[in-house]
């Protein structure tokens, strides 16, 4: 790439909390049909596939 790029200080803070939730669910609504699909997959022996 060309040009550069100069370090902005204070740009990050390491300690600052995270901006998105922690777990996929937090953004998906209860009423997503993605929810079914999961559903449906976490129901399926897939340990079973060996």
């Amino acid at each position: 790439m060309s040009g550069s790029r100069s370090y902005q200080r204070g740009a990050f803070d390491p300690h600052h909390e995270k901006q998105l939730p922690l777990r996929i669910e937090d953004f998906v609504d209860q009423d997503n049909p993605v929810r079914a699909i999961a559903a449906y997959v976490e129901s399926c022996d897939l340990a079973g596939l060996d």
